[in-house]
């Protein structure tokens, strides 16, 4: 009785949805120890449609980061004979499917689960 969630609310449920179109889900409140500390509202959605796709600008470093990351990791698993002169700026430069930033995020969040487990508990949480 009494307890406090930190929680959001999300447009869409991620789980109904096509896994390519995850991106365009929008958070819509957050709240933190039963307070809303943030709300979509109109103006809040205008500084989200700025930042939806990477620009050269310096606009949205995470989203170039997740692109240069999925680069990456396609590269690695390339043989080296097939990869282009100048492969990464050619892949870089490429038209890119939201499932590589996906792959990318799952990398991550697997990376950050992995790093909170605790002490000698590693059997469990692979």
């Amino acid at each position: 009785m009494g307890k406090l969630a930190d929680l959001v609310i999300l447009s869409a449920d991620p789980t109904a949805i096509d896994p390519t179109t995850i991106d365009q889900i929008k958070v819509t409140e957050t709240i933190k120890e039963g307070v809303t500390v943030f709300k979509l509202d109109a103006q809040e959605q205008r500084k989200a449609a700025l930042m939806s796709l990477p620009g050269s600008d310096g606009s949205n470093a995470f989203a170039r980061f997740l692109t240069a990351q999925a680069v990456s990791r396609d590269l690695a698993r390339v043989p080296s004979f097939a990869v282009p002169p100048g492969g990464g700026r050619f892949a870089l430069n490429a038209p890119h499917d939201k499932a590589c930033v996906l792959a990318v995020m799952d990398d991550l969040l697997s990376a950050m689960l992995l790093a909170q487990r605790p002490t000698g508990a590693q059997e469990h949480w692979r």
